[in-house]
């Protein structure tokens, strides 16, 4: 036998006796590695058989920690259950064994043996989530229902019950922040307790609350209390359960979903524990090696849904053929992708559960779902059974019609050749090129000087190269009175050498505009090509056929220049793509002619877009394809480079960010994470051809250094069917790009225009249109015609949205949301929400107005999702599409701007 296991409490505290109501956790240390483990209750009284309780995994260190079993006690669902107050009067002691064994052949020796007592409730002040007759509540629909709480041996005087959104853990001083209710007020409520052992406290119709999960808490004080106000958690505050969530409001199941849409639960449930608050974070990206876990809290339940246990599997994403084939499950989460199936204990009624381990040091990248699996749905746990299939309506899934989780070689992490980093500087005698795009003269004397990072054999300075060649990467600053702004990027260059790329940054002088950067930028690839033509450091090290060019500020609008200058004068430079960090576009170039990617921070304050000065939108809307752009809440100008950074204070600081703003800028270290994990991405995707990395861009994955950050994502493919790009003139808003009609229902009178006169905080200068809705009957329906009506050979459904910036018809701070609908020449349709692949977020707020922007971001809904098996629901006929419509009665309002709708890979 290896190891120990212990059981203890919400707040971490060895427990060999819980009072009921009480949820009882298990932990383990020194047990086998990444090893499934079974808990069962030994067999008593009438019953001889164990009661599986749950099967979880250890860790790569053999540790365990788990929820065993939630309330115990008091589990009892119906109008027909007691009260919490009944229960525990009625209550007797017992004492239970707990077996924990290892699974699998030749374990059987791994075996414990763990004693506990149930008693009847103790004198400690106890918090419940209840419905108004005080029965123990932990889900109800959005509508009428009770919210209401149970309190146990509060003692006299005030306490102020406060309804919060659901975190996986709190500890004393985390910030306390109550839920809003419809009419924006506060969810406080504050009573005078007589020191009853018990009472039941009302506190609001579900209907005032957003869908969602929530926690209480209570304080207890004597009136005139100095703390009582204190929006902080403290010592002796009571929460009702600290680990997951006591109370979800569940959307009614037919309005999550709609009629039309079929009945597959597709909730988020992958992610990883934070050592801070809310402690649990939802994200799609693990890097090879890196834990999975779970956590689940569904906004919406079917009817019928008994079962107190369910089965987690881990599958690899399957296609929608696959799944018309089979909708069995295969678990791979074991050690070499072997099955090791989970069982977790849930509460009915919310189906929640707190940070579960679900497979432990994955090792091989991919594509992966998670599948809640319900089995035989029986109300007495003793009974389930796990039936390995997704069955819609019960069953749910992260993934099915997107990717639930991705196990990836992480781009924003060091690399191969992290451990063994050359430098190499030079500083050659300075060159003569023109300084503008008109002729051969005026020019600038431009010094040739670069610092360069690059895989070797062992790091230093001039440290022989690793064997073989490697794409070269040429990044340019910006304009500064610092003559070490070259040296700013170092960071990324670093990081880019790790990856395998010879990465060098050069310089240029302070004031210099576009044509002499990018000239800098073509004389310094004809100099890295004479070393890797001469015997030297670099010969025969640099693979001159993969060429990547990146600049900031002034010198990402270069980048663009360099493209054409490249093109036009036909130098041949094989340059296969081009990243541009906060450009310029005083120029308006146009397109590249090589695939263009834009990081822009949502905060800058030096090309912060005061009308009419263009911003890097222009430089993206008008790039050509394959173009994506990344739009970062929170970032600013200077951060990407750390020599500016070093002065922001007297410098971008004083510019166009207030006061206000602040609190809201990103750190230092999250702009370079930005920088090394989209930069590393798209240049593996296009110079060393891994296509996996485009991801990064087109299906919202997210390097797994930034995934905290608000990071909204546009990317459009090259070779698309356009059905509306809203630039034919004169406009009208009642036909299409494609030549199809353009109706609405209960919408305000469509328009169709350039979007900066639509909007003038739209920063983009491309046309589209707008669209209003006041009721949730408004619907926006464009016509395919049938010379376009076989979509088949596309992968998506692409489209730009954004919120209209100032609108009433848009919350503040709200996210938008709304229905797509595919419909085919047999009538057949299916409508999915936006929501279940991407969010529409309210725009980016700063201190100066005039500088916030409405900016579009992609929408790409797999055309897949319109034909994937799903109960209840058509499969679309993509070879003969009628219509694409967006039906908006997710939300009762909005105003949105839309742009580009066309079918894409």
């Amino acid at each position: 036998m290896s190891g120990e296991f212990w059981l203890h409490d919400d707040g971490g505290a060895r427990r060999e006796a819980f009072s009921i109501g009480e949820t009882v956790f298990v932990a383990g240390r020194g047990l086998r590695p990444t090893t499934l483990y079974e808990f069962a209750l030994a067999g008593a009284g009438e019953r001889k058989d164990d009661t599986l309780l749950a099967r979880y995994t250890s860790d790569r260190h053999g540790a365990l920690s788990a929820t065993l079993w939630p309330y115990v006690g008091l589990l009892h669902h119906g109008d027909n259950a007691p009260t919490i107050d009944k229960t525990c009067e009625s209550f007797r002691a017992q004492t239970f064994t707990l077996r924990a064994s290892a699974t699998g052949r030749g374990r059987a020796r791994d075996a414990h043996s763990i004693k506990f007592a149930v008693t009847r409730r103790d004198d400690a002040p106890h918090l419940f989530s209840s419905d108004a007759q005080g029965r123990l509540q932990t889900g109800v629909p959005h509508g009428d229902g009770a919210v209401a709480v149970a309190l146990r041996n509060f003692p006299a005087g005030c306490v102020r019950v406060l309804i919060v959104r659901r975190q996986f853990g709190w500890r004393v001083g985390d910030p306390l922040e109550p839920a809003r209710m419809r009419n924006g007020a506060r969810a406080v409520t504050t009573i005078r307790h007589d020191g009853a052992a018990s009472r039941v406290v009302y506190l609001a119709r579900s209907a005032e609350l957003a869908p969602g999960s929530y926690q209480f808490i209570a304080r207890a004080y004597r009136p005139g209390w100095y703390e009582a106000d204190e929006l902080t958690l403290l010592r002796d505050d009571v929460i009702s359960d600290r680990r997951f969530a006591s109370l979800v409001v569940r959307r009614l199941f037919d309005e999550r979903f709609d009629f039309d849409n079929g009945i597959v639960l597709t909730p988020q449930i992958a992610g990883r524990p934070l050592a801070h608050r809310p402690y649990f974070y939802f994200v799609n990206n693990f890097p090879k090696g890196t834990d999975v876990y779970a956590a689940l809290d569904p906004d919406a339940l079917p009817q019928g849904l008994t079962s107190q246990r369910a089965a987690i599997y881990v599958i690899e994403h399957k296609t929608a053929t696959e799944w018309a084939a089979s909708s069995a499950l295969a678990d791979i989460s074991g050690p070499g992708m072997t099955p090791a199936v989970k069982t977790v204990p849930i509460v009915a009624g919310c189906v929640n559960w707190n940070t579960t381990l679900v497979w432990p040091n994955p090792q091989t990248t991919g594509r992966y779902d998670i599948v809640i699996d319900f089995g035989n749905n029986a109300p007495d746990p003793a009974n389930f059974v796990s039936d390995a299939t997704l069955d819609a309506p019960l069953d749910m899934i992260d993934g099915y019609v997107r990717v639930g989780f991705y196990v990836t070689e992480d781009p924003s992490l060091p690399g191969p050749f992290a451990g063994s980093i050359g430098q190499h500087d030079y500083a050659l005698a300075a060159i003569d090129v023109p300084n503008t795009d008109a002729g051969p003269t005026p020019t600038d004397s431009l010094p040739l000087t670069a610092t360069i990072r690059y895989p070797a054999q062992a790091s230093g300075t001039d440290a022989a190269c690793a064997a073989g060649a490697f794409p070269l990467i040429v990044i340019m600053h910006g304009n500064s009175s610092m003559d070490t702004s070259y040296l700013g990027y170092n960071y990324l260059l670093e990081h880019l050498a790790g990856h395998g790329f010879i990465a060098m940054s050069i310089y240029a002088p302070a004031g210099v505009g576009i044509e002499t950067r990018a000239r800098a930028i073509l004389a310094h690839l004809n100099i890295m090509a004479q070393n890797n033509a001469q015997a030297g450091l670099f010969h025969n090290h640099i693979d001159l056929t993969q060429i990547g060019i990146m600049g900031h500020s002034r010198g990402g609008e270069a980048v663009v220049r360099a493209a054409r200058i490249n093109t036009t004068e036909a130098l041949g430079w094989h340059i296969r793509a081009g990243i541009s960090i906060a450009p310029t576009d005083y120029h308006h170039y146009g397109a590249p002619g090589i695939p263009l990617l834009v990081i822009y921070g949502a905060n800058d304050g030096d090309v912060a877009g005061t009308w009419p000065d263009r911003t890097c939108f222009n430089i993206y809307d008008e790039a050509g394809r394959p173009r994506s752009f990344i739009f970062v809440y929170g970032a600013t100008h200077d951060r990407f480079n750390t020599e500016w950074a070093s002065i922001e204070n007297t410098t971008e600081l004083t510019w166009h960010i207030t006061q206000s703003d602040l609190p809201h800028l990103i750190s230092l270290t999250d702009h370079e994470n930005v920088a090394k994990g989209y930069a590393t991405a798209f240049m593996q995707a296009h110079l060393l051809g891994r296509d996996e990395q485009l991801e990064y861009f087109s299906a919202n994955l997210k390097p797994s250094l930034v995934s905290a950050i608000k990071i909204h994502a546009s990317h459009q493919e090259p070779g698309a069917r356009v059905l509306d790009n809203f630039e034919q003139t004169p406009h009208d808003p009642s036909s299409n790009t494609a030549g199809g009609a353009v109706t609405t229902t209960a919408l305000a009178p469509l328009a169709e225009d350039a979007l900066r006169t639509l909007d003038v905080h739209s920063p983009h200068v491309t046309s589209g249109g707008r669209i209003v809705w006041q009721s949730s009957a408004g619907i926006y329906l464009s016509h395919v015609p049938a010379a376009a009506k076989d979509v088949s050979g596309f992968d998506v459904l692409s489209f730009r949205v954004t919120q209209k910036f100032g609108s009433l018809q848009n919350p503040p701070d709200q996210p938008q949301d709304f229905f797509v609908r595919l419909t085919d020449g047999g009538g057949k349709s299916r409508a999915i929400r936006v929501s279940a692949f991407t969010d529409i977020p309210y725009p980016y707020v700063r201190g100066e107005a005039d500088l916030i922007k409405s900016a579009l971001k992609s929408v790409r809904i797999p055309l897949a999702s319109y034909a994937i098996a799903n109960l209840g629901v058509d499969d679309v006929d993509l070879t003969n599409l009628q219509s694409v419509a967006f039906e908006f009665h997710a939300d009762s309002t909005g105003e949105i701007e839309i742009d580009d709708i066309e079918f894409s890979a």
